[in-house]
């Protein structure tokens, strides 16, 4: 990727609050929209037609698309900590959506995972 090309980017959670995250992508200049991602399939698709990218329902196929570059984990808060540390496993930076964790335990981990896989983690 050069400097001039834009970050592609999923959101994973098409709930009430993926939108924000969706919206500021779309007028960002640095990255773009390319997946969103729902174990709903209805909720993929009407998020997919509102912002025109792709959607899947199993976010481990975003994991996978080497023109993904960052993640914005926007499901309940109970899932954060293995999302975003299988989304650092996979060389994706992660963006969770506050809280970061459950607790303080799987903060931790999914801080030593950023630093072990030398991907961005941000709240």
């Amino acid at each position: 990727m050069n400097k001039m090309e834009k970050m592609g980017a999923a959101v994973i959670g098409c709930g009430a609050i993926s939108g924000v995250h969706a919206d500021a992508l779309r007028e960002s200049q640095y990255a773009e929209l390319l997946c969103v991602v729902d174990i709903k399939e209805d909720r993929a698709k009407k998020a997919a037609d509102r912002y025109s990218c792709q959607w899947e329902t199993d976010y481990r196929k975003v994991l996978d698309n080497k023109d993904i570059h960052v993640i914005h984990v926007c499901t309940p808060h109970y899932l954060h900590a293995d999302m975003a540390i299988e989304g650092l496993k996979a060389g994706k930076h992660v963006l969770v959506e506050k809280p970061v964790a459950i607790n303080v335990e799987q903060a931790k981990k999914m801080l030593e995972a950023s630093k072990k896989y030398k991907s961005f983690l941000g709240v």
